[in-house]
């Protein structure tokens, strides 16, 4: 257990931690990788596997027994595999499979199976020794699909990773508690992506966002082509900008793309959760920090850069490990504005015609006795005429933190006052009280 002890006990308390479960068979292939797969040839490597799920759960679960040494709080959430659907890629179905690859639909629904399986030994293992364990289903990434198509037609007959996921969820819905979606490309898709899932498979369980890893070249790429999109930088490819980053403090752009980097994330980011949680979405997992850049490494790899917290890297330049990026402070000051309020409205739904660019998002969170809204509009920035969704009068905006200081603490700009008829209104996600 040394390396996820080591993840684990990185954690300071307050945080939500997903634990990702992941199998590999004993097969390899040309590099002498072990490959992941989801099918297991005897009895004998099922009973292993659930009995290695339930020592994983009852090592974090923070009941006295079996702990981690050290462990601080419990960590009940656990994800059984990533991204599944992807066959053919990462992940192998058994030579069971063969057979149908002729017919990609049928092959993918034998994968499904098999991972099926797999889920319901995960489930009924983690139980037994943690009975507050939540499980995730494997989270399905549509990538940016529903971000270019914000309405598409998708359905499991035209689409072999859509037909995984509806395999699944047909046929082995009583073994997860919880609903796992990829939620790491833009934010513009997010409400159809959700309403898909909610209408297609009728579950009430809740919707979690177990990756909402946030680059900005994943939101910039998809609208490369129409106006530049989040692109200050046209003239530099999306590679060119991860090598300035993996470069760091000796590359001559180090000090320009860094911090514009970080704060596009944390923008990006805000955006992705007030779209989310307007959508349904209960719980949104951001990367943290520690295992990313241990995974990929420095190899022009977005996820290297994508954590809350410095890895600890000096020619990053973002302090000793654990220091906290601009995306944590601009994370803990939406908690702090809208997490007492339980009720949250999107006050101006874009329609199918729409441009999702030029449109002003503004969604109202509200209690009994506190309302708060939070605006932007990513292009054509200036004075917006908010009256009609927030009423006439006064208001205080207060802008997003979207940088640090030399000491690497957040800059938080001053709040103002001004007509809600002519509120500013830019990429920058404001605060509207």
């Amino acid at each position: 257990w040394s390396d996820s002890d080591s993840v684990f006990g990185s954690y300071p308390e307050g945080f939500n931690v997903l634990e990702n479960i992941v199998a590999f068979s004993a097969k390899v292939d040309e590099a002498g990788e072990h490959l992941e797969n989801f099918s297991f040839s005897t009895q004998n490597d099922e009973e292993n596997y659930a009995r290695f799920v339930e020592k994983a759960a009852e090592r974090y679960d923070g009941d006295g027994k079996d702990d981690m040494p050290g462990l601080l709080y419990a960590h009940n959430y656990l994800q059984i595999e990533d991204e599944a659907q992807n066959l053919g890629d990462a992940w192998q179905a058994s030579s069971n499979c063969d057979s149908k690859k002729t017919d990609q639909t049928a092959y993918y629904q034998c994968g499904a199976q098999e991972y099926g399986e797999t889920l319901k030994l995960a489930y009924e293992g983690a139980r037994e020794t943690n009975p507050n364990s939540k499980i995730i289903s494997f989270s399905f990434n549509p990538g940016d699909y529903f971000d270019q198509n914000i309405y598409p037609s998708i359905s499991p007959n035209s689409n072999p990773k859509v037909a995984f996921f509806d395999y699944v969820f047909k046929n082995y819905n009583s073994y997860f508690d919880t609903i796992g979606v990829n939620c790491n490309y833009g934010y513009q898709g997010i409400p159809g992506f959700i309403s898909y899932v909610r209408n297609t498979y009728k579950l009430n369980k809740p919707i979690m966002c177990v990756d909402a890893g946030t680059m900005p070249m994943l939101t910039r790429s998809q609208f490369i082509k129409q106006d530049k999109y989040l692109n200050k930088y046209p003239f530099m490819s999306d590679s060119d900008i991860l090598a300035v980053l993996d470069n760091g403090t000796s590359d001559p752009k180090f000090a320009e793309i860094k911090p514009w980097w970080e704060g596009e994330k944390s923008k990006i980011s805000v955006k992705k959760a007030v779209v989310a949680k307007g959508a349904g979405v209960e719980k949104l997992f951001l990367q943290f920090g520690i295992a990313e850049p241990k995974t990929h490494g420095l190899t022009q790899n977005p996820w290297t850069h994508s954590g809350l917290i410095s890895s600890g890297m000096s020619k990053m330049n973002d302090g000793s490990i654990g220091t906290p990026r601009t995306i944590l402070y601009a994370a803990e000051q939406l908690v702090e504005k809208t997490d007492d309020l339980n009720s949250i409205q999107n006050l101006n739904p874009l329609p199918l015609d729409s441009d999702p660019k030029t449109w002003i998002w503004i969604y109202k969170f509200n209690s009994r006795d506190k309302t708060v809204y939070i605006a932007w509009k990513d292009e054509q920035e200036g004075k917006a005429d908010l009256s009609s969704f927030i009423g006439k009068g006064d208001v205080k905006i207060t802008p997003m933190v979207t940088k640090l200081d030399s000491s690497f603490n957040p800059i938080y700009e001053k709040s103002s006052t001004v007509s809600s008829g002519e509120v500013p209104l830019s990429s920058t996600p404001v605060y509207i009280e």
